[in-house]
């Protein structure tokens, strides 16, 4: 009887090389789908919905005992705090997860309005074009030729800062990339033969709007989606760095960046692990969206 390969390799003690169809698979498998930025904001998304099942300490809780620890593979660490403390002795990691869950509620709701605001007015330019295409089209570039950091800084002065606000805010930055690239869109698809026909036949205009211009466009709208979630997350833990987001002591990565910028040198994890946790966040979003560009465009749609 033969014995198989992996049995004589225990036996004789000889190292199996992996086939190479095996490695060509593997790496197939990682190009067409994105396997490791999907784990990663699956891992995010179930920490933030999940976060009072997964951490048991408050992190707004502090400790004076317990200041600036660090992370529990340092000398000095403990399995209580395996990421470390702040300066006030607050738990890093239940600030981290609690922390996910802000910046993923504050980009949601910006990005809903975003996409409603944006998607109908590029639905209203490109189809309508004209003097209506012209003026909505000069009111986004007025719009985008604002220094929204300077606007936001003299905003959160003269309301006050809190989570309505920095909505408000967000949510006036979200929608004018879904303008431009939905009338895109609509100039290349009102002119298709269903279209045309749906005119000749009396349609009426809201009709064609949503029974094939927004159809048409969804995959466009997934995929700016995707693209600016991630901005709205770098822009709101930069306006909590600045003080002009989230108040403290409300546990918000640009928060505890601010918050651990004092203490690099001696403990750097209060700085370090927020802006770990931003990088991966919007790079996972951004592979995602190149992903879904790529997957629902068969222009773009790369070949094996």
């Amino acid at each position: 009887m033969k014995i198989p390969d992996s049995e004589l390799a225990v036996q004789t003690g000889r190292t199996i090389a992996i086939p190479k169809f095996w490695r060509i698979t593997k790496l197939r498998s990682l190009r067409r789908w994105p396997i490791i930025s999907g784990t990663i904001l699956f891992s995010i998304v179930s920490f933030a919905i999940l976060g009072t099942f997964v951490v048991s300490t408050d992190p707004e809780a502090v400790s004076l005992r317990h200041i600036t620890d660090p992370p529990m593979w340092l000398d000095g660490g403990s399995s209580e705090f395996p990421l470390g403390t702040d300066s006030l002795g607050r738990d890093v990691f239940s600030r981290l997860v609690f922390g996910a869950r802000i910046s993923l509620i504050v980009a949601l709701v910006a990005l809903i309005s975003g996409i409603t605001i944006g998607t109908m007015l590029g639905l209203i330019a490109g189809w309508f074009g004209g003097m209506v295409d012209e003026i909505i089209t000069r009111i986004v570039d007025v719009w985008l030729g604002f220094p929204f950091i300077l606007v936001a800084l003299v905003v959160s002065l003269a309301v006050g800062r809190g989570f309505g606000t920095l909505i408000f805010l967000l949510a006036t930055l979200a929608w004018t990339p879904f303008v431009r690239q939905v009338r895109g869109e609509v100039l290349t698809l009102k002119s298709r033969d269903y279209v045309l026909l749906s005119q000749t036949l009396g349609a009426s205009t809201f009709r064609i709007m949503r029974k094939h211009l927004l159809p048409g466009v969804s995959n466009t709208v997934v995929v700016v989606a995707t693209f600016q979630t991630a901005s709205l997350i770098l822009v709101e833990a930069f306006l909590s760095f600045l003080g002009a987001g989230i108040p403290a002591p409300a546990p918000a990565w640009g928060n505890m960046i601010a918050e651990g910028r004092g203490y690099l040198q001696d403990a750097w994890w209060i700085s370090v692990f927020p802006g770990l946790a931003i990088l991966l966040t919007t790079a996972s979003l951004s592979f995602l969206g190149d992903w879904i560009r790529d997957f629902t465009d068969p222009q773009l749609k790369q070949l094996d």
